[in-house]
């Protein structure tokens, strides 16, 4: 499935030392998964510097519960 969302470096200061340096923020709006909730079993693909990287969701926040808003992930290149 391919989707739009919204790709950030996250600062690991912010963090409290949890996440690597190399760690992205995801931000994709509820419409463009539709029912879908993303997991930690889940896997992103996206494009950097002309070529395909694959990250692993490592943590997830979904603001609006039932009706969600947007999904925030962090994920880490593989």
């Amino acid at each position: 499935m391919t989707v739009k969302g919204i790709i950030s470096v996250v600062n690991s200061n912010e963090n409290e030392g949890v996440y690597q340096t190399s760690d992205l923020s995801v931000l994709i709006g509820a419409e463009e998964l539709g029912n879908y909730y993303p997991t930690q079993a889940d896997r992103i693909q996206y494009t950097q510097a002309g070529s395909t990287v694959q990250a692993k969701i490592i943590s997830i926040k979904t603001y609006r519960g039932d009706q969600p808003v947007y999904h925030s992930l962090v994920v880490r290149p593989q």
